[in-house]
């Protein structure tokens, strides 16, 4: 499996367990916040998460 598809695949495993916003997501893989987007805008354009905005936040949650 490749980085990207492994970081993924973490990140559609937090979502699985709550909403979260792209700081909270990239303190618990322990990246960038600036990096942690980057993959969390390509899981937005795949269908397989959901992108919401939470006053100046975005939030994040997967999509059933």
């Amino acid at each position: 499996m490749s980085e990207g598809k492994g970081v993924e695949k973490k990140i559609i495993t937090i979502l699985n367990q709550r909403l979260l916003s792209t700081s909270q997501i990239a303190k618990k893989l322990d990246m960038r916040r600036e990096v942690t987007t980057g993959y969390l805008e390509a899981l937005v354009h795949q269908g397989k998460i959901r992108k919401d905005k939470v006053g100046r936040s975005n939030v994040y949650t997967v999509k059933h």
